[in-house]
């Protein structure tokens, strides 16, 4: 019960990217990729993948990563409840999938779950434990975040006009401007300490 899908914007060819989705596929989950460039070298690296848990879109005209996320959770299957948007760097850690999942399944409140984002070098993201304000909102980073897909259809997604690559002056802050919205509809955002997402 309540099925994710991973929705991972790139741009061109990357050996993180291969690895991220090679894992997710492997273990089952549904994942969608979107091509911000015209390489064809990522779409042929996937052949090995069956279609069935893979999606594949190339994103012509207008990039940027919050166009992009919104693209994939559009294009996600339609047995979709949750969608997690991770950095191509980045692999998301088994517990904080389970925890959050169990979390979103006994709230339907209950729109968006984080953790920790933990980086290579060991440093960690502070802990923010409970229900969240619009405040605390400001400081989430949106690869560490499982969505419950209802909520993101419900405030539209992400704003496309700010973001890594828009074409807006504001280039990042677009998973803080989600959440506010989100929580001003009456979502709960909810943090959790003992979840871990690391960056590699």
């Amino acid at each position: 019960k309540g099925e994710i899908c991973f929705v991972i914007p790139t741009l061109g060819l990357r050996n993180f990217t291969q690895f991220l989705v090679s894992e997710l596929v492997r273990s089952s989950f549904q994942v969608v990729v979107v091509e911000q460039s015209e390489s064809q070298d990522l779409y042929s690296s996937f052949d090995q993948f069956t279609k069935k848990r893979l999606v594949f879109l190339r994103l012509s005209g207008e990039r940027g990563a919050s166009r992009a996320r919104n693209v994939g959770m559009r294009a996600a299957p339609a047995s979709t409840e949750y969608v997690m948007f991770p950095n191509d760097t980045c692999l998301p850690n088994p517990n904080f999938l389970n925890q959050a999942t169990i979390i979103l399944n006994s709230n339907k409140s209950v729109g968006a779950v984080f953790g920790r984002y933990g980086y290579q070098d060991g440093l960690e993201t502070k802990s923010v434990v409970g229900p969240i304000g619009k405040r605390k909102a400001m400081a989430i980073n949106e690869s560490s975040i499982v969505f419950r897909r209802s909520m993101l259809e419900q405030v539209d997604g992400f704003d496309e006009g700010i973001g890594t690559g828009s074409d807006g002056m504001i280039q990042s802050g677009e998973a803080a401007d989600l959440l506010i919205r989100s929580l001003t509809l009456g979502w709960q955002v909810i943090g959790v300490n003992d979840m871990r997402y690391r960056d590699w």
